[in-house]
Order: C-alpha cells, then structure tokens, then sequence
C-alpha cells in the first residue's frame, strides 16, 4: 500500500461555494473525492487569515507557538512593525517528513518564504517579494522553472488591478490564467521526480470570493444567479480541472495513495469596517501626537485624489514608496507617553497591546466590557462577537509577542486598527471602495480520500490536526509540541500507519543561507504592502 500523500491548499475553501459547484456539475471530480473520502468543517486560527491559519496548519501548532496572527508582528520594544517569514515559524511538516527519510515538495505555501532547506524542492508563496528574489530550494530550480513556464507568477496583482471584477469575461480568465500556470509548474517538478509529500496551494479562490462574494452567496442584496452561474462554469470548474490534473500526475500507477483537500478558513459576507483604531482615539485610549496629526504628503495626494494606483502603474510601488519616505515629515505618529494602547489590524480583526508592562487588570477588564458595547448605529447590533484575553487563544513560545486582547467581530463586520486623521468610524463595505465584499469565516474545509478511509461527512476538525495527521500516516515521530491530534477516526479498521523510514543524514540538503540578516529590504517591503493593498488586506 502506497502512503504518498498529496496536499492540496483551496484559499478561502469553504462549503457554502463549493457545494452548489459540485451539485451542478461543475466540480465532478471533487465530489467523487467528497463522496469516496472523509470531509466536514476544519475550523482556523482565531484570527481566521492567510498567515495565521497556513503557519498553523504546516506545524501543527496554534499561533501561540508559531508567532504569527497577521501579516505582520509588532515589536513592544522598539514600538515598529516588521513583517512576518518563514524564519518565525518552529519546524514544519516537510521538515519532519524530509529528516525522516521522505521527499518532499511544497508549491505556494503561505509562510515560505525564504525558502527553508527541505529533502526536495519549494516553490514560495504569497509573501514572496517577487520573481527576482530567491523564491526556490534549491535556488538552482528558479532560473529552470522560468524557462518551463514563463508566465509563472506567485500572484499577479497587476494584471488583478487593472481589471473590473464585475467584468467577469476578463477577470475570471486572468485568475484561471494564475491557476492554470501554477499547475503546469507542479506538473513539470513531478515530471522530474515523484516526492512522498507534495503540497500545491491555491490562491486564487480566496481572490475571487472577496471581490465577488455578492454573487456567491444567494441572500446577499446584489446577488445574480446569472453570474453566479458564469462564476462556477467559468472559474470553479476549471479549479477542478486543476484538482484533477494534480492528482493523477501525482498518484500515477495502480495504488491511489492519499489526497487531502484542505482551506484556510471560509467566507461570509461583509458589509461593514469599524476603525476600531479611531474608536480608542475617540475614548482616550490612544493617543496622537499633535504636532504629527498629518499624514505623509504623498500618500495625502493619492488618497485623496484617487490617484495612487495609477501612479503606481504609470512608475512602480517602488518608486511611490520611495516619494512617501521622502515627503514624510515625522514617523513618530503616536503620542506613546500618554497613550495606554496600541491597537494592530487591517484583515478583520483588532489587536490590541497594553503599553504598561505588566499589563493592568482594571484596563483590561474595563476595555473589554466597553468593546462589547459598541452597537452599529442603524441596528443596534453588537459590532463584537468576543473578546479574548491572549492566553484564553494561544499558548507557547511566543505567547509574548501575541496581542493582549483580540477582538472578534460580529457576522458580517470587521475592523481596521490604522488611525487616519481623515477616517470615519464606520466605513460601509461597496464594490467602489472596498475590495472586500466578502470576508473571512473561520469554517473552513477538509476532504480525505484514500486507501482505508471510508465514506463519512459531516465531520469537524482543527487546522493544527492536519499536520499531525498526515505525519502519523507516514510513520513520522510527532512533537510533543504539537497542539493538533491525529484524526485516527478518519481510517478504517484495515489501516496501518507507514512503517518508519531510515531518518536523512545530516547535511543531505543544501544550505539556504545562514538565517542571519534581514528577510526583506525597504523595497521587498514596499513590493508586499503594494501587493496586499491590490489584493484588498491593506
């Protein structure tokens, strides 16, 4: 019995789009897998995003071990933001597979990058700067793979802008067109060889879902079952196709081995932001410098004239960014003496650190009570869902470095942490400002089809389950630290785990560098934050 084992990642994945798909026909191949396998809701990290939820879902471990809940990680001593890499992150699944005798291969992982020594290849995700940085292991394969396919692209947030994503004849073909070439390079690597372990992640759905939640979702007020319709012919089914192809280049032979479907988180609709940053400004909280209440003269410019994307394309992001550090007047923004927090978000969630070390109880709880009774203005609806305190979410290494409290907003609501002195408190959500019509739900979704797992759906599991799950079926000894637990439930009576590999020696996978030195220079820097903008998480 082969136990090889193909991982593939849907962004965004979640049931209430994929079911009408496979009802209709037009994901034929992942019902057959939902209808041969296992399935149900793989429930996320709290937050419910990209970075937290895949560095989970690799180690097995919450964010409190991992270090990471947003794209980026506030310093408390030094009072900066720093973006998030794969260097934060304890060892991952193909860093145990491969030291016990597996090969390994990951294509568009989130959370990659720099690329970390493997028994195998990696191909890095979302947060890779660009196709000139080193973005392979070994770095050898970057200049191969760029002759193989040349229209590769980690994302393409260029072409994405320049489109109107009503404009569904251009902008389903320019997002199938990112699919299609991430396959034909996975394709190509398993020309080469044939690794134990193989992830290919998908992006693309997530991109999708927050520009055209509207048509997905049959309640929502804009909804068109025509495009819904268009949608899932011209865009899902092709998903499939991908899913399809992926899996019998992968699988070759008689013996089926593994296949694990698995997202991130789900979707929901969205409707409105609450500047939750604004709001502690408003109640003495959070304090801004009077002297520095401006914003960069630069970013003034094109914010208010609307005019930033387009200079963006005419020059490069680059060069923007390198005019807002020139025009800016002073990076000191916050009045840190008089402040007692500092509130951290831009993907849905609020962070909010206390400044006092240790923090002060009375704050805490007197903040938390007044959260919960933020009420939306036309309803009366609590904006709040929960409040935690960090150590009822996360525990572990970097505990320490995750925010005080964690504020989970209500159904269909989010929160933006940056306080901008030309910002309102509450900002509707419409296809005019906000790429975001469709938001994050942490129920995400897992399907497991394989030799001596039965038929059974319906089913609930963690994030962090998948990692250890995937290392018992290989035989591979799981970390006392890991928080998921093997999903045993998932096989049947005749399953037997992989018999134990002989371990790889040391020193049998190139060196990736020494670690040391900075991840990301100011313009990798600028290129990422352009991108995320684009993508509609800044």
């Amino acid at each position: 019995m082969s136990h090889a084992v193909l991982i593939i990642g849907i962004d965004g994945g979640c049931w209430s789009v994929l079911r009408p798909a496979m009802e209709r026909g037009f994901m034929p191949h992942l019902r057959r897998l939902t209808e041969s396998g296992v399935s149900g809701i793989l429930t996320s990290t709290v937050p419910a995003i990209t970075p937290a939820a895949w560095s989970s879902l690799q180690t097995g471990m919450n964010p409190g071990q991992t270090g990471v809940f947003e794209f980026y990680r506030w310093n408390r001593t030094d009072r900066t933001s720093h973006w998030v890499s794969s260097r934060d992150l304890p060892d991952t699944l193909w860093e145990h597979a491969g030291r016990s005798g597996y090969r390994v291969g990951v294509i568009n992982v989130p959370m990659t990058y720099p690329p970390r020594p493997v028994n195998g290849f990696m191909v890095t995700g979302l947060l890779t700067p660009s196709l000139d940085s080193d973005w392979t292991y070994p770095a050898s394969l970057r200049a191969e793979l760029l002759r193989a396919v040349p229209e590769y692209q980690i994302v393409k947030p260029a072409q994405l802008e320049s489109l109107d994503a009503d404009d569904l004849d251009a902008f389903l073909p320019a997002l199938v067109h990112v699919m299609e070439n991430r396959r034909r390079l996975a394709l190509y690597l398993l020309g080469k060889e044939r690794p134990d372990l193989f992830m290919v992640h998908f992006l693309a759905p997530d991109i999708l879902q927050h520009r055209l939640w509207p048509h997905l979702e049959p309640a929502h007020p804009r909804y068109r079952a025509d495009r819904h319709q268009q949608i899932l012919a011209a865009f899902y089914r092709k998903l499939d196709e991908q899913i399809a192809a992926l899996q019998e280049a992968f699988h070759r032979g008689s013996d089926p081995g593994y296949t694990f479907v698995v997202s991130d988180h789900g979707f929901q609709s969205h409707t409105k932001r609450f500047h939750l940053g604004c709001w502690l400004q408003e109640q003495g909280y959070l304090r801004v410098n009077p002297r520095h209440h401006r914003v960069p003269l630069a970013k003034r410019i094109t914010r208010r004239l609307g005019i930033g994307k387009w200079l963006a394309r005419l020059v490069s992001p680059q060069a923007v960014g390198r005019l807002e550090k020139t025009l800016k007047m002073d990076t000191d923004y916050y009045d840190w003496d008089r402040s007692r927090v500092f509130c951290q978000g831009s993907s849905g969630e609020g962070f909010i650190f206390f400044l006092a070390d240790p923090p002060p109880e009375a704050l805490a709880r007197e903040l938390s009570e007044r959260l919960k009774e933020i009420r939306v203005p036309q309803t009366n609806q609590p904006v709040v869902s929960r409040v935690y305190r960090r150590d009822e979410l996360y525990h572990g290494r970097a505990l320490e470095q995750m925010p005080d409290l964690v504020v989970v907003p209500a159904d269909g609501y989010s929160f933006a942490g940056q306080i901008r002195p030309d910002s309102r408190l509450w900002h509707p959500v419409n296809a005019r400002q906000d790429r975001h019509l469709g938001k994050h739900h942490p129920d995400g979704i897992f399907i497991g089809a394989g030799p001596s797992i039965p038929h059974r759906s319906g089913l609930r599991a963690d994030i962090t389950d998948i990692a250890p799950t995937v290392m018992h079926l290989l035989g591979i000894p799981i970390p006392t630290e890991c928080d998921g637990r093997v999903r045993r439930e998932w096989f049947g009576a005749d399953y037997r785990p992989a018999a134990p590999r002989k371990p790889t020696p040391p020193g049998q996978t190139e060196s990736a560098g020494d670690g040391s030195g900075p991840v990301y220079s100011s313009e990798d820097e600028r290129t990422i934050e352009s991108r995320l903008e684009d993508l509609g998480y800044l």
